[in-house]
């Protein structure tokens, strides 16, 4: 008897297990479910919301803006309906689409891992005047800036850099291509402050 007993207890602990596991799984399922149809949702309402500001226009105007890791290019598209706008974007899913504030013009943003060609022409690498590596339009002298990254440690650079080196960075480091200005900013780093100052504290 007790066996039967100690053999329907097991049976009831492995069904409760396995409906545990069960319950689970159907859970989870649940959740990504609704994700997805959260996120559904959110695509469908944003779309409706911009085609009711836009249900009176015959047409708008739509701008195609390239975003490079340096500099930006904008071409105006022309004058589209906002159903052609739609398909653009269904041809296009990873850009990004948004309206200025005036809702005069929807802008189609795209990302791009490179430089822009007034980049690849004009952009050099340089120091500032309160030492950070930053990237300039044109010669650093001219000090217009488009973009800074980290502070140098010039002591540090001056005892490791050779001296050709070290002039080149002073008088501007010309980039024309995405490879050069990552090659560029990865050497540099090593002479951040924020690495040089573990390097260079003496240890008691």
């Amino acid at each position: 008897m007790n066996w039967r007993k100690r053999k329907m207890n097991l049976f009831k602990k492995i069904i409760w297990r396995n409906s545990l596991k069960i319950s689970s799984l159907i859970i989870a399922i649940l959740i990504c479910n609704s994700i997805a149809f959260n996120t559904s949702i959110y695509a469908s309402n944003l779309e409706l919301s911009l085609s009711e500001i836009y249900k009176d226009r015959d047409t708008i105007k739509v701008i195609h803006h390239r975003s490079f890791v340096c500099g930006e290019e904008v071409e105006e598209i022309g004058r589209l309906t906002f159903e052609q706008t739609l398909e653009i974007m269904a041809n296009h899913p990873e850009w990004e689409l948004t309206t200025d504030n005036n809702r005069a013009v929807i802008r189609l943003k795209e990302s791009i891992s490179d430089l822009s060609s007034y980049c690849k022409e004009n952009a050099y690498f340089g120091i500032s005047p309160i030492n950070d590596l930053s990237l300039y339009d044109g010669y650093p002298e001219n000090n217009k800036v488009i973009k800074t990254f980290f502070q140098l440690n010039i002591p540090y650079m001056e005892s490791k850099l050779q001296e050709e080196e070290w002039e080149k960075l002073k008088h501007g480091i010309k980039v024309r291509s995405i490879a050069e200005y990552e090659s560029v900013i990865s050497t540099f780093s090593e002479y951040s402050t924020d690495k040089t100052e573990q390097v260079c504290r003496p240890y008691y």
